[in-house]
Formats: structure tokens, sequence, C-alpha cells
């Protein structure tokens, strides 16, 4: 599961719109935030074409899954649209202003089932659902659909929320805790139900994740075959497919700038703002007659929505809660790039030194809601080469945020389009042009989230995901293109806490992109880094990546930092350089014995004759 994981994980990313004339002439309404073999995407005119974790979604293109796929699909608004097995939907619309939080949304089910997970337009009743036999109209944050083609019926059922079915027969409306059946379009809608807890538990199960089947997986693959793959191509491809500009939002890059932020402070870590779930709520252990549905109060089969379930000891499980937390993580980049200076052109491993050099703070706002900014600082493997940063997403402040989205504290994202002159990017120093994006590999989905989350290691302190970024001079006489980029953060120890003592083992996994004479993919390995808190040294060993073994020594990044390491890697023919941080300690509730830091991630870059690498580690004691 580890690398196939990676190597479709890995191909998420973003677009913060490269190239407004494709944009125009087949308009973004979406991005595939999860996916399972298989569901492919069929655009109006054009190929049926395999979904990646990443890919856009067009306007009125046609989503397919197969017996043992699904999908989700991603809006700004944050709301989402899970696809079940053996379902045929088409997007037909998503129109959203993020500054006044207006718009519309709609999709036609003409077989199978979908499930749609309410966002700030479902909120004022502007989302649709539309089958053969009936139109759905939204008002809430969780409806699913089933239809089927054979018997001409569709199923409605109204987890949490309310939702109004029409026909051309009539209406009916339905709250939380209720559903209906429909079997004809000329003929009124059937009579409300209460939901059983057995009914709801068959719809959570429509949509739970197939373990083993993550992004295409059929199989646990070995590094060989993720060698092989030719990831990299299919990363390529899919470009940066962008959350932002998914829903048809855009960038004025007249803006004025908001507020400088201040530095990072201890303080600021911690606060946390909990918020309605997007996902699945839970169910209650209905005895007696129906449940109170998602959110019922349970005594009498009462739920909030002010339905009956008809029996005693109806549902008894809260709502799904989602935290957002205000946090600032540190940490490492990876990826490979092209850079151009003047008429050279060069292709260099991204890397950087201390964890302070990338940024990611999350923020979420008064209204429940939240945001995201990133700063990344990064350079090539060889310190003359290049220098550069690019920052990500909004900053804080009472204005819309309109370039990230944080569902949760591990499903975020942020975008970048900006001009030279908004200084959001720099090449050596010199403002540049600056488009680019960031998502946490949590933002996959709610059921491979959790999975996908764990393949660097299942740890608790540590985020990672993905990003990419172009960036170039006012002249374009310099540019830096980076693709293929991981990064890993989380909230670094406080230096006022006890040092550690005594020794420990990390062990983990470590994951990257290679480009092996003039061809890219991805690969992954074991990561082992024995270190000795006393000593201030480690021994740090990256076995079976791309059938290579790289080992080294580390030593603090300062003399008076105990909390990042650096060091040189090795393999016969091969070197390279590593870089990592210590996490989960005691400001993080995560120090164990001796004051020892519970994790460690960062980054690596090896390279040789026509052969380079690039990733991220992370791993636990």
């Amino acid at each position: 599961m580890i690398r196939s994981v990676v190597a479709s994980a890995a191909g998420v990313l973003l677009a913060a719109s490269y190239g407004s004339c494709a944009q125009a002439e087949t308009p973004r309404v979406g991005v595939t935030s999860a996916v399972n073999p298989s569901a492919a995407g069929t655009p109006p005119g054009a190929a049926s074409r395999q979904l990646f974790i990443g890919a856009d979604v067009v306007f009125r293109e046609r989503v397919i899954t197969t017996s043992d796929g699904q999908a989700q699909l991603l809006f700004l608004d944050q709301s989402s649209l899970l696809i079940g097995p053996n379902s045929s939907v088409v997007i037909d619309e998503f129109v959203y202003d993020p500054s006044t939080q207006k718009g519309n949304i709609a999709a036609t089910l003409t077989q199978g089932s979908f499930r749609y997970i309410g966002g700030k337009l479902s909120k004022q009743g502007n989302a649709t659902l539309r089958t053969p036999v009936a139109t759905i109209g939204i008002r809430g944050s969780d409806v699913t659909v089933t239809f089927d083609s054979a018997k001409n019926q569709a199923d409605v059922i109204t987890t949490h929320g309310s939702a109004n079915v029409q026909t051309q027969g009539g209406s009916l409306g339905l709250r939380t805790g209720f559903g209906a059946t429909i079997g004809s379009l000329n003929q009124p809608p059937g009579q409300a139900f209460a939901l059983s807890a057995a009914q709801i538990a068959a719809v959570n199960k429509i949509f739970e994740g197939q373990p083993g089947k993550i992004a295409g997986a059929q199989e646990l693959p070995t590094n060989e075959r993720v060698a092989n793959s030719q990831l990299g191509s299919a990363i390529e491809a899919q470009r940066l497919a962008a959350i932002e500009t998914a829903a048809g939002g855009s960038t004025n890059s007249n803006s004025p700038n908001l507020p400088v932020i201040e530095p990072p402070r201890p303080e600021d870590n911690g606060a946390s703002s909990t918020v309605p779930p997007p996902p699945p709520p839970t169910s209650g252990n209905g005895s007696n007659g129906g449940t109170g549905g998602a959110g019922g109060n349970g005594n009498n089969g009462n739920n909030n929505g002010g339905n009956t379930g008809g029996g005693n000891n109806g549902g008894s499980n809260p709502p799904v809660e989602t935290t957002r937390t205000a946090r600032i993580m540190n940490g490492y980049v990876s990826g490979l790039a092209r850079v151009r200076n003047d008429d050279d052109y060069s292709r260099h491993r991204v890397t950087n030194d201390r964890p302070t050099d990338v940024m990611i703070r999350t923020i979420p706002d008064a209204d429940g809601n939240g945001r995201v900014l990133a700063t990344f600082h990064f350079r090539g493997e060889d310190a003359e080469s290049f220098a550069a940063d690019i920052e990500m997403g909004d900053r804080p402040g009472s204005k819309p945020a309109r370039r990230s989205v944080f569902l949760d504290d591990s499903s975020f994202a942020a975008t970048q389009e900006a001009r030279a002159r908004r200084e959001k990017g720099h090449i050596n120093g010199t403002k540049a042009r600056a488009e680019g994006a960031m998502v946490s590999i949590g933002g996959i989905g709610p059921n491979a989230s959790q999975e996908a989350g764990n393949v660097l290691c299942e740890c608790r302190f540590v985020e990672w995901g993905v990003w990419e970024a172009k960036l170039g001079t006012r002249w374009s006489d310099e540019s830096v293109r980076v693709r293929n980029g991981l990064w890993v953060a989380g909230v670094l120890p406080d230096l006022n806490d006890p040092s550690p003592t005594g020794s420990a083992t990390f062990n983990g996994t470590a994951v990257g992109f290679v480009r092996n004479q003039g061809q890219t993919y991805g690969a992954a390995g074991d990561f082992k880094n024995v270190y000795n808190f006393g000593q201030r040294r480690g021994d740090v060993t990256i076995s079976n990546f791309d059938g290579k073994t790289f080992t080294g020594e580390v030593r603090p990044t300062s003399a008076n930092d105990w909390r990042s390491y650096q060091g040189a890697l090795s393999s016969p023919g091969v070197n390279g350089s590593i870089d990592g941080a210590f996490y989960g300690h005691r400001n993080t509730g995560g120090a164990s014995t001796n004051n020892q830091p519970r994790e460690t991630a960062g980054n690596f870059n090896v390279g040789g004759n026509r052969y380079s690498a690039s990733g991220i580690f992370a791993g636990k004691q």
C-alpha cells in the first residue's frame, strides 16, 4: 500500500490556471480529490480519460465509475460530491464568487449513487441534484441520491439538512433523518419515511474506502513497479490542478497587499475551531424503531431536525466534528526543477537547509471556516545554482479566503497566481511572477485520507503533501519551474523545553522522484535514523529506494539548536545530502522518555552520472 499511495498521491497537483485559453474553452468546475479504480471522465467532445487525484473536472464532463470505482470531487465553497460504484454523473454547473459566497451547483445522476456534502452554496439552498425521475433541491450538508436505471427508481436519503424533491406530479420536503423513494417523473413523490440505522449504515457503506484499491492499486506494488510506473509522466500531464480555479474563481493581481504576518510565536499554535464536518456523520444504534438520524438526540427517536424516528432508543451519536487548529508548521521541501538564466537551461534538485525555511500556517476563521498561508524558501542542491521563494494561500484578515481551502487539520490546500510587483515570489532576490500550489495528502478524501496520511509513517505530529511552482522575473531572463514537489512539516518543539537525552531509533519511509537517464518516475524506500541526543549525532539509512541504499551521519544544523540536523548521504556512484528536524516534543504533547521527541521528518537529495533523486522522509519511535 505504501508505494501505491505515494505514487498516486504525488500526482495530486493543483493548477493555478496555467493556460487561460484552455480554461476558457473547457472551464473547470471541480477537482478530483479522491479516486479508486476505475473512474473515468469524458469531457464534452473529447475522449474518455482515467481520473487521477488532482485531475480537473470540466463543465458538462461525465464521470463514470465501474463496480470497484469511486471518486470524490472537491469545490471551492468547501462542498464535495462523492460518487459511488457503477455510477454515471454529469457536473452541470458550478459558479461561485468567494467575495459574496454566492453561486450555484448542479449535478445529474443517470445511474448509481452520489452523496453531496454541502458547503456555503447549499446553506443558501443553491445546490441541485437531478435524476431522470426527480429534481432535488438541497439545503444542508449531507444528502445521498441513488438511481436504479433498470427500475427507473430514485431514493433520496437526507442524513443531515433538508431537501425538496420535485417531480412533474408534485413535491415533497425531507428533513434530517428522513428519506423517500420516487418511481416516476409524472407521479407525486412517494411518502417520506424515517431512516433506520440499517438504512443509514447501508448508505455509508456505498462510499466507504476500499483498502488495497487506492488510486488504482489492485495489489501492493514493489519498488521496481513504482520505478516503472511512469508517474512523472502522469504528473506532467496533470499539471497543477487548481483547487481555487477549479471552482471558476479568479485572482485579482491589483488587489492590495494584506498586513505583513508577524514572525511565528509558540502561543500561535493550539487554538482550535470545531465545526460541522464535511464527511459522513455517524448514525445511532436504533433498536425499537427508527433512528433519530445524524445529529439526533436519541431520546424517543427525536432529532435536531425536528423529525421523529418513531421509537425509543433512536440515534444516540452526535454529528462527526471537524477540527481546524491554528498552527504554524515548519519543515522541508523537495522536487525537481528546471532553471533558466538568460538563454542557459539547467536541471536541479530542490532542497532547503532549515525547517524555518518552510512555513505553513493554518488559520481557522471566526465563521467556522478557515484559510491557509504557505511560504516556501528553497534552493538548488548547489547553493550557487539558484535560490527562490513563493507565498501561497491567504494572509490573515477579514477578506474572504480566495486562494486556500482549510477543510480540517489534515486536509488543506493553497494556491498562488500573482504578478512580480506583488512580491509573492522571488528568484535570487529579484521579484518574480509567481504561480503555484500546495496540498496536504489528507485532502484526497474522507475514506482514503487516513491510509494515505499514514504512508510516510503513522505519524501524529507531521503533515505532508505535494506542491509545484512556476516563477519568472519581469523580463523572463530568469525562471524556475518546480515539478514533482513534495513537502513535510510539523510544529517544532519549543527550545525552552528540556533538551532530550539518551538514544532513540526512528523508523519510517522515504518517498521522492527520480530522474534517471532522461526518465522521471516516483520511488519509495525505508528510512531509519538511530540518533544519540547526548552526543548530538545520528546514523541515517535510506534503503531500497529505487534499488539503492544511502547511508550517512547527521549532526545538529546549529550548535545552539538540537531540533534540526543535517549531513551527507552516499551510495556507490551517488552522493548527496539530508536535512531533518524532530517533532512531537513537550509543547505538542508528544514527549516520551528522556524528553525525546516522538517523530522526525525532512528531505534528501542525491545525484550521480545522469541520475538525480529528491524526496522527503518521516519516521517515528
